[in-house]
């Protein structure tokens, strides 16, 4: 009875450990992670704003949402980020998402 929901933790497990090494290999700083970058912040923005604005009250909805705040937040960072002449500096990164 417990196999399926250990094989399903440990599926997020390894889902959650591939992604912080692609946002490190990306982003070329051993030290990125969602939280530095805004990502999680945006999440939580979308979120916030689908449930109070919008009033989504579905989980599937907060999901959505969830996936599209961050995946904007995670193009605003790289797009402050890389802009001007010296372009995806690892530093401007992180330094665009924690402004973020």
């Amino acid at each position: 009875l417990r196999v399926p929901r250990t094989l399903v933790g440990l599926a997020a497990g390894l889902a959650l450990g591939v992604a912080g090494a692609l946002i490190q290999a990306v982003t070329r700083n051993p030290l990125a992670d969602p939280g530095i970058l805004g990502v999680t912040a945006g999440s939580a923005f979308a979120v916030a704003v689908a449930t109070g604005v919008l009033g989504v009250t579905a989980v599937s909805g907060y999901l959505w949402f969830a996936f599209a705040g961050a995946l904007a937040a995670a193009v605003v960072v790289y797009v402050v980020g890389s802009a001007g002449r010296g372009g995806g500096d690892p530093v401007r990164l992180t330094l665009a998402g924690v402004a973020l």
